[in-house]
């Protein structure tokens, strides 16, 4: 399962980009949740302007 976010413009304040991963996470929290399912690993993508994409991924404990 999966969500994502594209800005419609260029962001450069952190506040607002934590802002923003958070909510994304919020919302997969409540999607897994509505399925009954559980999340053992993250991954994170963020992608530039210039379509440079940095990932990274983790296993986290079983969301319930």
């Amino acid at each position: 399962m999966s969500k994502e976010n594209t800005f419609e413009r260029d962001r450069i304040d952190m506040s607002l980009q934590k802002k923003a991963i958070a909510n994304v996470v919020d919302e997969l929290s409540i999607d897994l949740g509505s399925e009954g399912k559980v999340a053992g690993c993250i991954t994170l993508k963020i992608r530039y302007f210039n379509f440079e994409t940095f990932t990274e991924q983790m296993t986290i404990g079983y969301t319930y």
